[in-house]
């Protein structure tokens, strides 16, 4: 007689989520103020083709929401930055 707990003869960690496809950029241009001074001006792109990033499918056996995937990360992010060198 099979455990109350086990379903099915499927191995551990069968059910896994989908791949990350996240292509991050940046650039950087550095503006010299005079000899010992500059300014640098960052800006960096997270997930440029916006491509949707899968959440983790549902675990729990018998639930709704079993195998289930009912969320989505972050998408798109742009970040700036300014730097004061001296």
């Amino acid at each position: 007689m099979a455990s109350p707990n086990r379903l099915g003869n499927a191995g551990r960690n069968t059910i896994i989520g989908p791949g990350i496809i996240d292509w991050d950029f940046s650039l950087t241009k550095t503006f010299r103020v005079t000899e010992r001074q500059g300014i640098e001006f960052r800006t960096e792109f997270f997930n440029i083709p916006n491509h949707p990033m899968f959440g983790i499918p549902g675990s729990g056996p018998g639930t709704s929401t079993y195998a289930v995937i009912s969320s989505t990360a972050v998408s798109r992010q742009l970040q700036f930055g300014l730097k004061y060198k001296f």
